[in-house]
């Protein structure tokens, strides 16, 4: 018998079966719209719908790999064509309802690569007599299919469901994937990374159960704490220091995954589900290290997320990159509202990272705060009970700190009881910080006012040689000098002294360093 294809347009998933996991296919289908799953397996092929997929791996008790809990070696293997206008024989019409016996069409280029271009099912082509047309039969073709349908073989009723069941697909590039040791998967023009996150945020209804979750600009009306992993796409040319985005100088208006730093996939875990994923990915690396981005005022939930996959690319972080997002309004006309949100989070922050100490299997925990983000930081540290002597954190990092000035030395006292370091990033140039002194009267620890704000047990590190933008508040992530020193802190945990391109400065209140010009 002879068959065709029947094309109709539609976006389809790329897996190796052999070393993706049951978890992060789950997180990729939840959060991508395909209708198809191509599974790769060495050198074979299968195709099943995304409902297929997702109703096995409900029922299947959770192996590890895809490979076994959708048991492959029982599943019809596809035939792999040319083009879209080839003709498929088989000796028999496959039966429908049997994943066995059933047959799907990958379309490859005669080039020999290995990209799946297109997928599909058959559809019988008969002869001119019951050849099909617009969606129909010729009179002989329904007349002859009726006298079949009293046979015995049932042949009639499976090529009607198989007809019926046709689809045919396009893949986009950037969603074919091959998933490495490290939750960094590498494609063909950009890479995946697998955002860990803690969030007191509202979540964004939704009508559809598979759509990737979002996040609100807001805090519930009810206390909520969310756990979850957010893949964020990372564009080959991705330039150091920078989160790339449409631009209307370039007259982009959409984000492209091949340019610009997405949102690929979000979904939330339970407490239980979210610590066991965190620990099996701390365990693979044997540095057993993690690093905590809690973020500054007006950021958004996805801004966030962007900047702590930025940050972990940049930093050549090899652990798990983790992000605490508090509800910031997101918006710059909001500061008061961000002032009153920031408090209300330093209890969940203080309890998310004592669980994190106990339950995440990471030996180096570092801690990075940006802005208004340190006052929860430097608070919830305090209120974090520990055993006596006991250093539960490698790095703290504050940057930019949007923290008064007074009174903030118990604050300090308390993080450098519980770090094995603490290090401060200021800038007598950060426009923004000097604008909440204005706002707010009393000097900034993260503004350079002569000299940086120094303590006992804290080093600092004063930034203003450094250009990033006109605010020069985000220099800690923007900047190649910081975020090369920074790359040398948190993954050596070396003393300023010991670190490449820092002078030591003598200030009237003891010993800072500065960056060279």
């Amino acid at each position: 018998m002879q068959f065709r294809l029947a094309p109709i347009s539609g976006k389809f998933l790329v897996l190796d079966a052999a070393a993706t996991s049951v978890a992060r296919a789950l997180l990729l289908l939840h959060g991508n719209r395909v209708v198809w799953v191509v599974l790769r397996d060495g050198e074979k092929h299968f195709v099943f719908s995304t409902k297929e997929v997702l109703a096995a791996l409900k029922l299947a008790k959770r192996p590890k790999l895809l490979a076994a809990a959708l048991r492959l070696h029982g599943v019809g293997q596809s035939i792999t064509v040319e083009s879209t206008t080839a003709r498929v024989n088989l000796a028999q019409s496959p039966t429908p309802g049997t994943t066995a016996s059933r047959v799907a069409i990958l379309v490859k280029p005669k080039s020999g690569s290995r990209k799946v271009s297109a997928i599909g099912t058959l559809k019988r082509d008969f002869e001119t007599s019951d050849r099909w047309h617009g969606g129909g039969r010729h009179t002989a073709g329904k007349k002859r299919a009726k006298e079949k349908s009293r046979s015995q073989d049932g042949w009639p009723e499976a090529l009607r469901d198989v007809a019926e069941e046709i689809s045919f697909g396009f893949g986009d590039d950037w969603l074919s994937e091959t998933p490495t040791a490290r939750a960094v998967a590498t494609t063909r023009s950009l890479s995946v990374i697998d955002v860990f996150y803690a969030t007191d945020r509202e979540v964004k209804p939704s009508n559809s159960p598979d759509a990737m979750v979002r996040y609100l600009n807001r805090l519930p009306q009810k206390g909520q704490f969310n756990y979850g992993i957010c893949s964020v796409t990372i564009p080959e040319g991705h330039s150091l220091g920078k989160i790339e985005s449409p631009s209307i100088w370039s007259f982009e208006i959409r984000e492209n995954p091949n340019r610009h730093f997405t949102i690929c996939g979000c979904a939330r875990r339970s407490a239980s589900e979210f610590f066991k994923e965190l620990h099996s990915r701390v365990n693979e690396r044997n540095e057993k290290s993690c690093f905590v981005f809690i973020h500054g005022y007006s950021v958004s939930f996805e801004d966030a997320a962007k900047r702590t996959a930025q940050l972990a690319i940049d930093l050549k972080f090899l652990g798990a990159p983790i992000l605490y997002s508090w509800a910031s309004a997101g918006s710059w006309r909001k500061y008061s509202k961000d002032v009153e949100t920031v408090e209300m989070t330093i209890d969940l922050l203080s309890r998310f990272l004592a669980q994190l100490t106990q339950e995440s299997g990471a030996k180096n925990i570092h801690l990075i705060a940006h802005s208004m983000g340190n006052r929860a930081l430097v608070k919830a540290l305090k209120q974090m009970t520990v055993a006596h002597g006991e250093r539960p954190f490698n790095q703290v990092v504050l940057t930019a700190p949007d923290v008064p000035r007074q009174n903030v030395e118990p604050l300090i006292a308390a993080t450098s009881e519980k770090a094995k370091r603490v290090t401060l990033y200021a800038s007598r140039k950060d426009k923004a910080l000097g604008l909440s002194k204005v706002k707010n009267d009393y000097e900034r620890l993260g503004k350079v006012y002569g000299f940086p704000f120094v303590f006992d047990g804290m080093d600092s590190i004063d930034a203003s040689s450094v250009k990033t933008d006109f605010w020069e508040h985000s220099v800690f992530a923007r900047a190649r000098t910081v975020l090369g020193d920074l790359a040398a802190l948190i993954a050596e945990g070396r003393p300023p002294d010991r670190r490449f391109g820092l002078k030591r400065v003598a200030s009237p209140n003891g010993l800072s360093w500065i960056f060279l010009p």
